[in-house]
């Protein structure tokens, strides 16, 4: 086959040459083989390219480049301002669009972070990474900077919030399908919980995500950890038949978490496997869940879970990846107004925008959720929540993290935030929280 083509390629250039050179291209000037001996050709600032050719030029080391001509309409560009180059040794910042230089060379043992285009070292916790200011990423195992905001750091039209992430503001005032929305619990601070009781046990139904009405997830294992720790097991529990109720004609999963110490903030992990009815789920964790003693009445406080099937892991992480990165995460939340004097009957809020503190990796991005349909379909369109009230993002790094809530109702407001750290190949499920249920 190659000595086809090259015979070919050999047929064809003399076929053009001939043409040259019998009259049928008038001016001679032309017959240059359409670029062909030009295209590829190897080139330096000493040794530029012709006129309508570009030189591109990559470094090779601090002293050395590699450059070759492209035609102008097709010279390749710079993959960002500042990406990691040859073996991820360095960092390279773009110079005119398509040539680039080494900015930085990483020392000792550090590596370019392809996420950050900067030196990072390696890490299997945060600590490793002067936890405060930078976080460990758990899929590639490499350092990244955390982010922070003041009051007037963030770009115009956003708003920092927790200090930690800026986040767009809706142009559109925030709305619910039935009245007027209260918003004014998102001004007040978290009330100081009681110390008694001092524990509490936690109990509720789990239920697929978004429910099927055919459960299927007794069986499954529950972890409870501390809020933003991955390898810690404060107290597990198999999801077990609801003896009272059955859903869709299958048995209802309902699970017990006894003696939670209250006045703590946890994560609660579902963990990935298959359910005795043979439904597969992906590892899902509940973030930002706070026990507080003022909640725990009779000795437990409710707390409906959900989790997330493989099925549906796909139809979500595939609206912007395919296949689907194993090293970074889905999240996938709601958002909802103050609800009563209680903090019930709370209705989605559209018109709210949200930002995580790392955002998703590339093709990763955030997205929300279409109106007016008996099923959650993503709408890539979309820029802010409709009255669904749900957002997601598929591509987030694996790392502690940090989503922020803003709506504009007489004003820019802050609505919260909630803190998790993503797993990779896993689900984060994060709702809007209300103040009350939070701790000071």
């Amino acid at each position: 086959m190659a000595a086809t083509n090259s015979v070919t390629k050999i047929f064809a250039g003399f076929s053009f040459l001939l043409s040259c050179l019998t009259g049928l291209v008038i001016l001679v000037s032309a017959c240059s083989y359409d670029g062909l001996a030009i295209e590829g050709k190897d080139c330096a600032a000493n040794h530029p390219c012709p006129p309508g050719f570009l030189c591109v030029e990559t470094p090779l080391s601090l002293t050395e480049k590699s450059g070759s001509c492209y035609r102008e309409d097709l010279a390749p560009s710079c993959p960002a301002a500042s990406f990691c180059g040859l073996d991820n040794k360095w960092v390279e910042v773009c110079i005119d669009g398509h040539s680039s230089e080494i900015e930085t060379i990483c020392q000792g043992e550090e590596v370019c972070n392809p996420d950050t285009a900067l030196c990072a070292k390696s890490c299997e916790s945060d600590p490793d990474c002067n936890a405060d200011l930078h976080v460990c990423d758990l899929a590639t195992g490499l350092c990244r900077p955390y982010p922070s905001c003041t009051g007037n750091s963030c770009p115009a039209g956003s708003m920092c919030v927790k200090d930690t992430v800026c986040v767009p503001v809706s142009g559109d005032t925030a709305t619910i399908v039935t009245g007027t929305p209260g918003l004014d619990c998102f001004l007040l601070p978290p009330p100081s919980p009681p110390d008694d009781p001092p524990t509490c046990d936690l109990t509720g139904r789990v239920y697929l995500f978004p429910s099927s009405g055919s459960e299927q997830t007794v069986g499954l294992k529950i972890v409870l950890r501390p809020a933003g720790d991955t390898q810690t097991e404060t107290t597990t529990t198999l999801i077990e038949q609801d003896p009272n109720y059955t859903c869709g004609g299958q048995p209802c999963g309902l699970y017990r978490l006894n003696s939670v110490a209250t006045n703590q903030t946890y994560d609660i992990e579902i963990q990935a496997g298959t359910g005795d009815l043979g439904k597969t789920v992906v590892s899902t964790v509940r973030a930002g869940i706070v026990v507080r003693a003022d909640k725990c009445n009779g000795g437990s406080q409710s707390l409906s879970l959900a989790v997330m099937s493989e099925d549906n892991f796909e139809t979500y992480t595939e609206v912007v990846f395919s296949p689907f990165d194993p090293q970074r995460g889905l999240a996938i939340g709601w958002v909802g107004d103050c609800g009563n004097a209680q903090g019930s009957d709370r209705q989605a809020l559209a018109n709210v925008m949200v930002d995580f503190a790392i955002g998703p990796v590339a093709p990763g991005r955030i997205y929300y959720f279409a109106e007016d349909e008996l099923i959650l379909r993503p709408d890539t369109n979309l820029s802010d929540t409709t009255h669904k009230g749900y957002f997601a993002a598929a591509g987030i790094p694996a790392t502690r993290n940090m989503i922020g809530f803003t709506a504009y109702r007489g004003g820019p407001r802050a609505l919260g935030a909630v803190s998790f750290t993503a797993k990779p190949g896993a689900v984060v499920i994060a709702k809007l929280p209300l103040p009350a249920d939070q701790l000071p």
